[in-house]
């Protein structure tokens, strides 16, 4: 269960002295939840190289971006409407050596039919399907998916 205060619920608290962090990232608490999760997926796995949230450096928003290992990666959340991250993809394919594309089971089936219609092999291969209960799973066994 995610739980969120709204913006008087931490203006009382802030009166109180109590300081909420708010989460990196953009869109509703969910989205939010899991670019944060998935940019400690990248420092945990990946310590020499960094992980952006909302990274605006190619132009335009990215969910996640991380740089490392000699390769630069796109990671687009989708919560919801295919449609969007099918933009988000185009855009990606030009700045990016790979586009994860982040879902849970349902959502990530129609992204890749979808996907699937729209690009050619040579892009496709740049492209990765990834269900989001993978990196939350190993995250909680860690006791790091806490915000």
């Amino acid at each position: 269960i995610l739980l969120d205060f709204t913006n008087s619920g931490r203006e009382l608290l802030a009166r109180h002295g109590i300081k909420i962090n708010t989460p990196k990232g953009k869109g509703g608490l969910v989205h939010q939840f899991y670019q944060n999760l998935m940019a400690r997926w990248f420092a945990k796995n990946f310590p020499q190289g960094k992980a952006t949230i909302e990274d605006m450096s190619s132009g335009k928003a990215v969910d996640v971006s991380f740089v490392g290992e000699g390769k630069r990666i796109a990671v687009e959340i989708l919560v919801n409407g295919v449609d969007k991250e099918i933009s988000n993809v185009d855009a990606d394919l030009w700045s990016y050596d790979e586009i994860w594309l982040v879902a849970d089971n349902k959502a990530l089936d129609r992204l890749k039919k979808k996907v699937g219609e729209i690009f050619n092999h040579a892009e496709m291969g740049k492209i990765q399907f990834h269900q989001i209960g993978k990196f939350f799973s190993e995250m909680s066994e860690e006791g790091k998916v806490e915000q």
